[in-house]
């Protein structure tokens, strides 16, 4: 099978880095493998998988002449698909008629390059515009097509009926992202649960600590928006100070609450507790738990209701993988990943509980260490990439 994937702009810019994995399980197995971002934002970013010889990167900037020119020439000669197209883009909601007509030309360009080599499945991460350009693409080409949703997207609700009438199969990375979609009109027997996986390093140091005179560093490696709960993590911190605990919080990521964070972190005389690391590249944040000493990986997350809520973070598989504790809120779809019986999870919203379950494993070295060990087990055996792309495979026979 000649297999493409069609992301929202991988490799380019610093997101989607959880795609990464998934591409390499393909590299390792198949003799090529075409990679299409839809969108190619920032700059192309300088891994292995961007040197892969077998790797076929296939990019064309949206309004560049040629795809115009290739639009125009589609309009013309194919006018009845071209006008059911325009039919089933109208199907959607208002606000997203204008950008899924916007990327139609992409989505010819895609169709072609899918003819040019040969392509037998398209397979689309994201089901918002991302996955209406695989849908037409797919309709024009008569490739089979399938795509995954993550979270964000299922709420969204982009067509999604009529996309996964098209598609060979939806993926969706958590139990509950799938039953919410099939409640919004996705066909049952599309549907299909594959987790996303992660790597699993070949050695993992499980660190030592020590109560009375080691810091207990922990990293949030999360973007600083609202939904992941940073406030809550730093009213913990400051809490745990006070109570004369030797701690560090690193965290990893920007976004438009970094000058309101700060403001926090200065009015509470944290500045020397928390330390703002700013975006890491995915290697960057990895080296973290390789070559620092960390402890645990938080991610606070808040539950907004109206699908505004964690999938399953692969934040927190990363660090598993890497022998940390991780410690979370019981929110969205983290409770599969982490179910209440791990005691590595608290309601959202409670600073105190968060530091309270933080002092727990504080305070307990022997019980922090049998913890990392198991969590660790755990994402080897049931959530490795190995696993999950062995699942994804199986669905595309």
């Amino acid at each position: 099978m000649s297999l493409a994937y069609l992301t929202a702009s991988f490799p380019y810019g610093s997101g989607e880095s959880f795609i990464a994995s998934e591409i390499n399980f393909h590299l390792n197995r198949d003799d090529k493998f075409y990679l299409i971002p839809l969108w190619a934002r920032g700059n192309l970013r300088d891994n292995e998988i961007c040197t892969n010889n077998k790797i076929i990167l296939l990019e064309r900037r949206l309004f560049s002449f040629k795809m115009i020119y290739d639009f125009i020439y589609f309009v013309f000669s194919k006018p009845l698909i071209f006008l059911s197209i325009l039919k089933l883009i109208f199907q959607s909601k208002l606000s997203h008629v204008i950008k899924n007509l916007i990327i139609i030309p992409k989505a010819v360009y895609i169709s072609n390059m899918m003819l040019k080599y040969n392509i037998s499945h398209l397979h689309v991460h994201w089901g918002s515009t991302t996955a209406t350009a695989g849908l037409i693409a797919s309709k024009i080409s008569g490739v089979k097509w399938s795509f995954t949703c993550h979270r964000w997207d299922i709420y969204e609700n982009n067509l999604l009926k009529l996309k996964s009438e098209s598609a060979e199969f939806v993926r969706f990375i958590s139990e509950k992202g799938k039953n919410d979609a099939i409640n919004l009109g996705v066909l049952e027997k599309k549907v299909k649960t594959i987790h996303m996986g992660v790597d699993i390093p070949p050695k993992v140091k499980f660190e030592n600590y020590d109560f009375v005179g080691d810091t207990f560093n922990i990293i949030c490696p999360a973007n600083l928006i609202d939904i992941k709960g940073h406030f809550y993590l730093i009213e913990a911190v400051k809490y745990l100070v006070k109570k004369k605990h030797n701690i560090m919080l690193f965290i990893a990521g920007e976004g438009y609450l970094r000058e309101k964070l700060n403001k926090q972190v200065i009015d509470n005389k944290l500045e020397a507790i928390v330390v703002f690391l700013g975006q890491l590249g995915h290697e960057e944040l990895l080296n973290y738990y390789t070559d620092k000493k960390i402890h645990c990986v938080v991610l606070p997350s808040l539950d907004f209701g109206n699908g505004l809520h964690e999938g399953i973070p692969v934040s927190l598989m990363e660090g598993m993988a890497y022998g940390k504790l991780v410690i979370s809120t019981k929110t969205g779809s983290i409770s599969e990943l982490l179910p209440d019986s791990l005691n590595v999870t608290t309601e959202d919203k409670d600073y105190i509980k968060l530091a309270c379950l933080l002092l727990f494993y504080i305070e307990n070295p022997l019980i922090y260490k049998q913890k990392c060990i198991e969590l660790h087990s755990l994402i080897s055996n049931e959530w490795s990439i190995s696993n999950s792309m062995e699942n994804f495979t199986e669905a595309l026979i």
